[in-house]
């Protein structure tokens, strides 16, 4: 009897280890289907995140872009305000030196693009009505002054203008 006792008891643990071997193997299966899931919705993630990642690259180099050209159109605006400021200066010293002395040295414009001094201005109006039309063009285009359609007189009298009032 007791080897039939011992048998039961034996059958029982068999069956209940089994019955736990199973629950654990279902616990198992139903967490390794939650970590699959878990690593599927992460690399959704990560896939989302360097799509967002590479947009944010794309608007920083935009950003980046439309700040260079707007230093490039601020600096250029800057060059112009400050020739355009120093050449009516310079144009009126000019008048004052002509009005009393014809053969007065000219102050040298600036190039509006870059508010540098022109180079190669006429030193005085003797020398302006000497330059040829090559030279008067470069002076009035650096002048930011319309040149087309204009015959040498015409470029000459705009530079005299532009020069002396």
């Amino acid at each position: 009897m007791e080897d039939q006792k011992m048998n039961q008891i034996l059958a029982s643990i068999d069956n209940k280890f089994a019955h736990l071997e199973e629950v654990l193997t279902n616990k198992f299966a139903s967490i390794d289907s939650t970590l699959v899931s878990l690593d599927n919705r992460i690399t959704s993630l990560d896939n989302r995140i360097t799509s967002l990642d590479n947009r944010i690259t794309s608007l920083d180099n935009k950003i980046t872009s439309l700040d260079m050209d707007f230093r490039a159109n601020n600096n250029s605006l800057l060059c112009r305000v400050i020739a355009l400021r120093e050449n009516d200066l310079r144009r009126n010293r000019n008048n004052a030196a002509v009005i009393l002395n014809t053969h007065a040295s000219l102050s040298p414009l600036l190039n509006i693009h870059t508010a540098i001094e022109i180079a190669e201005f006429p030193k005085d109006l003797g020398s302006l009505y000497e330059l040829n039309a090559l030279d008067i063009r470069r002076i009035l285009e650096a002048l930011h002054m319309t040149v087309e359609g204009k015959d040498l007189g015409d470029m000459r009298e705009d530079l005299r203008r532009a020069t002396v009032n």
